[in-house]
């Protein structure tokens, strides 16, 4: 049975392992370095974020989790999300538990929207967004990773209201 609830610091050393071993695969994440855990807590422990939820097994394993933050290049009322689930464990309802959680979090903060980007070489990802009702906002073909590679890349929305 999948559990879900808000992130505490103490669950940071799980957090990080299931980023950078999701990055160190490649392919469905535009980041493209493993952090290191500094740096991993200054960018998803900020005053910019608006909830970060963890979903975890019986045991108390952290399986997967999901961030809703502020973007400069978004209205203020919309949330930007982003989805980790740890490698193996996809497709076992850890993203949907995720997502109804993160939902509950943006409705009680008031904000209007969910905005996902996705690259458009994620099918995983995309696929999962439109499972979750969101719907596509807009394209970036020309979207480049660090590396110089033309990924492209899609938004799309879930209205809240």
């Amino acid at each position: 049975m999948i559990t879900t609830r808000d992130a505490v610091r103490e669950d940071i050393p799980a957090l990080y392992e299931i980023l950078n071993e999701i990055v160190e695969i490649g392919g469905t994440t535009a980041f493209m370095s493993p952090f290191e855990q500094a740096d991993f807590d200054r960018c998803f422990f900020t005053e910019r974020r608006f909830s970060l939820v963890v979903a975890q097994d019986e045991s108390g394993d952290i399986l997967g989790w999901q961030s809703l933050d502020q973007q400069n290049h978004l209205p203020k009322d919309i949330g930007d999300i982003g989805s980790y689930a740890k490698v193996g464990h996809a497709g076992k309802g850890i993203g949907a538990a995720l997502f109804e959680h993160t939902k509950k979090n943006a409705k009680a903060l008031g904000l209007g929207a969910i905005n996902a980007t996705i690259r458009a070489d994620n099918e995983s990802g995309l696929n999962y967004y439109s499972k979750m009702g969101f719907v596509d906002h807009s394209t970036d073909p020309s979207f480049a990773l660090a590396s110089g590679e033309v990924v492209g890349r899609v938004s799309k929305r879930y209205p809240l209201g």
